[in-house]
Order: structure tokens, then sequence, then C-alpha cells
């Protein structure tokens, strides 16, 4: 008897089950739930609001063509892994995005993203921002994980735009980890473009300190620019996240070695002020010789700031370098060293301080006689002379001219063997504009000093 009305009283509630299974499957809760789930998101500042629900289950939910905000915040899907218990506490298992799409612009108020950007400057003015770091604030997250797949990054600012497809990966089970990937993305500075095969981290939570370690690259990165040529790069290091800001330090190489820099970068995410980028060391080719620099800092503060650095050049090739000052009308053999200072304003107008390059050892000059005006026999001799000059001494001193384009003066001791017997002269030459100012009262005077004398007593005269 008892058994009896026990399969009657299953049987009822199995009947009930599924007449209460049906009610749900075919009631209209979905446009309920989207309504409310709209009215949710408009209180929290995205307005407007705009979704679907794909699926709702005990166990899950899927939301798709979300748009938030105006312009919108998009996304093609949301997907909510939750269990029902844990749900009633707040917290989620699992969260997946699909196809979000993301666009930051540069204002003349500062940045901006499209469609949170009213919540971006409510929490702005509350509590500084800060990245779990532990345990215990992982924990207080209201999910175990979360995943942002098929997803892309577009930056518009004044001097950088950059497209960048986005993987994020955050999961909290087992050891806490954070992994973040973009594939062929691009950045463009001003007409230099720079090209990307693969950006990755991968940082864990630390146990014993509060902040994530890990280690970052940049694979296959090339470089265009009319300015300079750099042959393809890879760049890895280390990666170091706290509560309010973020370090990196790396080396980027070429394949064979011949360009390297090391760098590092701190970004606080509460004082501007404090975040820098640091060229520890770069070093490359330059006119057959090498070109480094050491120690450049780069505030990254979002102001336009002066920069000063020096370059140390050394064993460039004599050739390569006089053909560049005086557009192929000079050619020259050995090498020289020195530094150079540069200065680069806040406006990004390039000058050159004093410098000076010197010869590591005797070599030849020879200057187009074209190149040197006029029609006497002082002039004749000159260009005698620097057909075929042999230096003992050779200095090239770099600075600005009044006229804000970048000088350099030639000085060199030697002797051309079939002029005047090989006689040791001295020259100084203003390699200036595009043309090559022969500074012709310092020839005179070492090579002819009585026509120097008579010239400059008829000047005088007059």
């Amino acid at each position: 008897m008892r058994n009896m009305r026990a399969r009657r009283i299953a049987k009822w509630f199995g009947i009930t089950i599924a007449v209460l299974t049906l009610v749900v499957l075919l009631a209209p809760w979905k446009p309920f739930a989207e309504k409310k789930l709209v009215a949710i998101l408009v209180a929290k500042g995205f307005t407007p609001a705009q979704l679907s629900i794909d699926h709702m289950g005990l166990h899950g939910l899927v939301l798709k063509d979300v748009a938030l905000g105006e312009p919108a915040l998009k996304l093609s899907t949301l997907t909510l892994a939750y269990q029902p218990r844990a749900l009633l506490d707040g917290r989620i298992e699992d969260v997946e995005i699909t196809g979000l799409s993301i666009r930051a612009a540069e204002g003349d108020e500062g940045w901006s993203v499209e469609g949170v950007q009213h919540l971006l400057q409510q929490k702005s003015g509350g509590a500084p921002a800060a990245i779990p770091v532990t345990k215990a604030a992982l924990a207080a997250l209201p999910l175990s994980s979360i995943a942002v797949r098929e997803s892309h990054l577009s930056v518009a600012g004044k001097a950088i735009q950059a497209e960048l497809p986005l993987s994020i990966l955050l999961q909290q089970k087992g050891a806490a980890k954070l992994k973040l990937e973009s594939n062929a993305p691009t950045v463009q500075f001003g007409e230099n473009k720079v090209a990307i095969g693969r950006i990755g981290m991968d940082v864990l939570l630390d146990d014993g300190k509060p902040q994530w370690n890990g280690t970052w690259a940049v694979e296959d990165m090339v470089v265009t620019s009319e300015a300079l040529a750099v042959p393809p790069l890879n760049a890895s290091g280390s990666a170091t996240i706290f509560a309010d800001s973020i370090e990196l330090s790396g080396t980027a190489t070429s394949k064979d070695g011949s360009y390297k820099a090391d760098f590092s970068l701190h970004y606080s995410l509460n004082k501007p002020a404090e975040s820098f980028a640091l060229l520890k060391q770069l070093n490359m080719p330059f006119n057959g010789g090498r070109l480094a620099t050491h120690n450049v800092k780069f505030i990254l503060d979002g102001k336009k700031r002066a920069l000063n650095f020096n370059l140390a050049l050394s064993e460039i090739d004599v050739n390569a370098l006089m053909q560049t000052l005086t557009s192929n009308r000079a050619t020259g053999t050995g090498v020289v060293s020195g530094n150079v200072p540069v200065t680069i304003s806040a406006g990004g107008k390039i000058s050159i301080g004093k410098g000076v390059l010197k010869a590591q050892g005797p070599g030849q000059i020879a200057l187009a006689p074209g190149v040197i005006p006029g029609d006497n026999a002082q002039v004749t001799v000159v260009r005698d002379v620097m057909k075929n000059l042999q230096y003992k001494v050779l200095a090239l001193e770099f600075g600005m001219a009044e006229n804000n384009q970048l000088s350099a003066k030639l000085a060199v001791e030697g002797q051309n063997p079939d002029v005047e017997g090989g006689r040791p002269i001295k020259l100084t030459i203003n390699l200036s504009g595009d043309l090559l100012d022969l500074i012709l009262q310092n020839v005179m005077l070492m090579t002819d000093p009585k026509s120097f004398i008579e010239q400059e007593n008829h000047e005088t005269n007059h």
C-alpha cells in the first residue's frame, strides 16, 4: 500500500516538473528577462543598452549582439556558466566573451573608450584603480575565470594609431594565471609603421608577495620608416604587475644580433607623472660602423617634453659620411669615432649640439672639382689639393647653424703628393646646406701666404 502511494506521489511530482518545464519553455520569459537585463545595465551607466538572450538555463546564460553606450561598445556573445546555489550568492563560475570590439580615442580632453566612458569617469572620481594581486582579492571577484576571444582593440591617438586583435584569459582555478595575446597587431607613429607577428604575456600570481610575475614576448616586429631601415626584431623579457603599477623589462634584437636594445617600462595606474620608459642601451649599425646611446628616459604622462641624449658613434666610414654630408660630391677613406649630443624639443624639432668625430688613423679625402666655386690661381690650387688629400689628422665638428640647419666643419692636416711637392697643409672646410662652402682664406693661408696677405690689405683699404 505504501509502495503504491509512493509511486503515485513520484508520478505526480514528475508530471508537475514536466508541466513547469513546459511553462518555462513556452512562456514569453525571454522578452521580460531581456528588458530586465537592459534596465540593470542602464542603471549602471551603460546607456543605451541592447542585447538578446540566446539561451538561458539552470547552469548557463548566453547573450548575443550586446551593444553598450553611444558610440557603442559591442560584443558578439557573452556566455555565463554557473551553479544554481553559487548564483544565489552572486557568484559565476566562468565567463566567455567573443567578438568584443573596443575603440579608444584621444581628443582635446584626453582619452575616451566608446561605450564605457561614463563608467570610467565615475570610477576616476572614486577610489584609486587597483589590480587584484592576492588570493583574497581574486576571491572577491564574482567569477572563477573570464576568457575574451576573437576580439579587437582599436586605438586612435594624436601621435599613435593601433589595431590589436585580442585574446585574454584570467583564471583562479589551481594556480591563478593571466594570459594576454595579440596576433598580427599593427601600430603607427606618424609616418612610421610597425607590423608585429605576435604579442604575448603570461603571468602567475605570486604566492609570497602581492604581485603577478611572468614573461612577455614580441615576435617578428617589422618597422617601416623612411628615416631608418631596421631588420625584423624579436623582443622578450620579464613582467611584474603590482596593485597600482606595471613593470616590464627586456631586450629587442635582430636575427643576426646587429641591432640590440635593452629597455624597461614603469606604468603607474594612478600617478601618470611617474610613468616612464627607459632605453637603457641601444646599439645598431650606422654608415659602416656602430651607433649607440644609453639611459634615454621618456616620461609617459601624456605631456610634450624636450628630450636630450648623446649619440656615441664608433668606426663610422668616412666615405659614407662624406657622401651623406655633400650629396655624393666627396669621397674618403678611413673611419671616425666620437660623440654628438642631440635635443628633441617639445614640439618635435631636432637640434644637434656641439659634437666632434675624429679619425682613428690616416686616410684620404677627395672633393669633386666642381664643388669649389671660382676661377683664379688660388682656387685652382685648392681644387688640385682636394683632388687627393692624404690626411694624417681629420676631425668633423657638428652643430646647428643660425638657420637651424645641420652644419659640419671638416678640419684636416695632410698633404697632396701631386701638389707643391707634397708640402704639409691644414684645411678647414664648412659643410652646410647643399653645398661645400670652402673657407678659401684658411686654404690660401696655408698654401700661398703672400696672396692671402695681399687680399686682406686690399679688402681693408676698400
